[in-house]
């Protein structure tokens, strides 16, 4: 949904403009270097290899474009992010956004993505973990409650404590310390118990 900022002046406005904070609560929002496309704030995103972001899918969403507070509209009006530029992306947070399709606002129902970003009730994938938090017709907009959003990540490394995983060997090292506060020496009984 493209806004021209030259119309808004000091409106005031019931609800936000497309990547706005939609309160002042906790929420985690995070930089990145943009790929190759062109952003508008409140669509969703993922990343590439490099880290850059790019076009979301399952399981690839990183979050939802914000609208930079300092970033200035481009000569045509439109307030986009081009490529190499920092963009700013919430993953934890309330935002608002277009739906797509309309919503209710019950909090009971999931923000859906496509491909281009765009947000809805319904669509390809789940940006799992958020919600839609207040009303909208479609094509309006609405806030979207983000709990979270991760990539999937690699499985974290084993932890060996020096045992290469062999819990005998690690309880057999164990036992055979001394216990200093007795006086007791390895693999002896101590003399207080006996």
């Amino acid at each position: 949904m493209a806004i021209d900022l030259g119309d808004t002046g000091d409106m005031l406005f019931e609800v936000g403009l497309p990547g706005m904070d939609a309160d002042i609560n906790i929420s985690s929002i995070v930089s990145y270097v943009n790929g190759a496309q062109t952003l508008e704030p409140g669509v969703a995103v993922g990343i590439n290899a490099l880290r850059h972001l790019g076009p979301p899918a399952a399981g690839n969403v990183v979050g939802i474009v914000m609208r930079h507070p300092v970033y200035i509209a481009g000569e045509d009006g439109q307030w986009r992010y081009r490529e190499s530029d920092a963009v700013p992306v919430m993953e934890f947070g309330r935002v608002w956004v277009v739906c797509r399709d309309g919503c209710t606002g019950s909090g009971q129902e999931p923000v859906n993505a496509n491909a281009d970003g765009s947000l809805g009730v319904a669509g390809s994938f789940p940006l799992v973990g958020a919600f839609w938090d207040s009303r909208a017709e479609a094509g309006g907009i609405a806030a979207a409650r983000l709990n979270r959003i991760l990539l999937p990540a690699a499985a974290p490394p084993a932890e060996t404590n020096g045992d290469d995983g062999d819990a005998e060997a690690a309880a057999a090292r164990n036992k055979s310390t001394t216990d200093t506060t007795k006086g007791t020496e390895p693999g002896k009984p101590d003399p207080a118990s006996t």
